[in-house]
């Protein structure tokens, strides 16, 4: 019997090392950084802000109301945001691959006018990612993006909140008094072609963002029909526009507007013969977007050089 206590304690003490090393394995496991099972702190924060805009326009407002930190993916034409940002396509054709590693919060676009991707919404659905879609033609489309925006992609940071939603009611105060102001009924009524292509003549209409910067100067449209509209040298001979406004952006301030009017230079429109041609540069002046106050004040200081009717 005595020497049996000793083989029993032997046993014990080797089922005790076996059970500690069984032990330590699965801590080791369980903390080891390369094991596919994280501890909650490195988990990514599920609430976290992440963007992804389909529209240049939109990508600029987000800019603007100091909400550009939050894009994690774009389309090549957002030229106004950081350009190290993913490209993930536009509306016509979208990288649905980098869309899902992107993972993001939300997708903001400004959807043609066949509808947003089906696809797009079924992917969102899968992956609980909320879209949001705007049509951005007129002021009050750009003052809905302004004030949708804050509310939307909301920061957690209340400082940064705070901030966003005072950019936002200022620039819904320039909108609202530009849309309050009309004076295209004004006495010299002089008559204005908007032109952002030359070859062929591309122009704005009304119900356009630009054609309603212009009621709140003393000019009118010269065009009737509403959106984005091509016109041909007869049209444009027809509808004989006192002025001519270029809206070229990026084109250097220094070159004469006369010698960018391509084939509208063989027209003999009264604004071609008495050499009233502006010019609007502004990179983003394409973009139904916040940029609105900058071209409106560029709209403003080119029509000013033709307050008076030519004689």
């Amino acid at each position: 019997m005595p020497r049996s206590i000793p083989r029993f304690s032997s046993l014990c003490l080797i089922l005790a090392c076996f059970i500690l090393c069984a032990l330590m394995s699965s801590c080791d496991r369980n903390h080891n950084p390369s094991s596919p099972s994280r501890s909650p702190q490195s988990q990514p924060d599920a609430q976290s802000l992440r963007i992804v805009s389909l529209s240049p326009a939109i990508s600029r407002t987000l800019l603007d109301l100091g909400l550009a930190s939050f894009i994690v993916g774009r389309t090549p034409f957002c030229s106004s945001i950081d350009q190290s940002i993913p490209v993930v396509g536009d509306l016509n054709s979208i990288d649905y691959e980098r869309l899902t590693k992107l993972n993001p919060t939300h997708i903001l676009v400004q959807p043609p006018s066949t509808g947003l991707d089906p696809h797009l919404q079924s992917l969102a659905d899968e992956h609980h990612w909320i879209i949001h879609s705007w049509k951005l033609n007129t002021l009050a489309d750009i003052n809905q993006l302004i004030h949708d925006l804050p509310e939307i992609c909301k920061p957690a940071d209340p400082s940064l909140q705070a901030k966003t939603v005072s950019y936002s009611a200022d620039l819904s105060q320039h909108l609202s008094r530009l849309m309050s102001t009309d004076q295209s009924a004004g006495a010299s009524r002089q008559t204005v072609l908007l032109v952002h292509q030359t070859q062929p003549v591309g122009v704005f209409g009304i119900h356009t963002y630009l054609d309603e910067l212009l009621h709140h100067t003393s000019y009118t449209n010269v065009v009737a029909a509403p959106g984005w509209i091509e016109l041909s040298l007869e049209d444009v001979q027809k509808l004989n526009p006192a002025v001519i406004i270029l809206v070229f952006p990026n084109q250097s301030t220094d070159v004469d507007p006369m010698s960018l009017l391509g084939p509208l230079r063989q027209t003999s429109v009264d604004a071609v013969k008495n050499h009233r041609v502006g010019i609007i540069t502004d990179a983003d002046s394409l973009l139904p977007s916040t940029s609105f106050l900058e071209v409106s004040r560029e709209l403003d200081s080119a029509l000013s050089h033709f307050s008076e009717p030519a004689p």
